[in-house]
């Protein structure tokens, strides 16, 4: 699998876990920390993707948004 491989499964696999968490605690109470945990990656591997929560919301909303397209697509 190639870096460029890894990083983007890596992306997809913060941007998940980011939902679960927000959806389970909401926003303002999940943590970098509980991201890291859910997905099982360091902290500082979750930062090397993304600025912060802020980007982390983006994200969740737009892969969200993604999966609503796509159902809808195939109805």
């Amino acid at each position: 699998m190639s870096m460029q491989e890894v990083r983007e499964q890596n992306i997809a696999l913060v941007t998940q876990s980011a939902l679960a968490c927000f959806v389970e605690n909401g926003i303002e109470k999940t943590t970098i920390r509980d991201i890291a945990q859910h997905a099982g990656l360091t902290e500082r591997s979750v930062y090397r993707y993304f600025a912060g929560k802020d980007e982390l919301v983006i994200a969740a909303v737009s892969y969200t948004h993604l999966r609503a397209h796509e159902t809808l697509m195939n109805l």
